[in-house]
């Protein structure tokens, strides 16, 4: 996986290049809305989506997108940066059918034991 390659907004550009290569793209600041993931969904300009509750508005939003992605057979990831809370709530997101990399930051046996 190449993570963000391009600027936030390069939604064409990511699309061309997904088309060049075997190595799945992972929109990171790209898929900050379900506006946006339709976008990338429509361009073909990931495989994988990094979904994170908190660039994205919440838990709802994030199920929402979540559904939508594997809808579009893409894998889902997320970055579970947060505490308390928020922690739990990335947990909860990370533990749903399709979502293949429950953090990018961290090894996922953390989350799957």
């Amino acid at each position: 996986m190449i993570e963000q390659p391009l600027a936030r907004d390069a939604y064409s550009e990511a699309g061309e290049l997904q088309k060049e290569l075997h190595t799945p793209l992972c929109a990171d600041e790209s898929a900050h809305s379900l506006e946006a993931l339709d976008r990338l969904i429509a361009l073909k300009a990931a495989r994988i989506i990094n979904i994170k509750i908190q660039r994205v508005g919440g838990l709802s939003e994030a199920l929402q997108m979540l559904g939508r992605a594997r809808a579009a057979d893409s894998n889902a990831g997320s970055n579970d940066a947060e505490l308390g809370i928020a922690s739990a709530q990335g947990l909860h997101l990370a533990a749903h059918d399709g979502f293949t990399f429950p953090t990018d930051i961290e090894a996922s046996s953390r989350w799957y034991i």
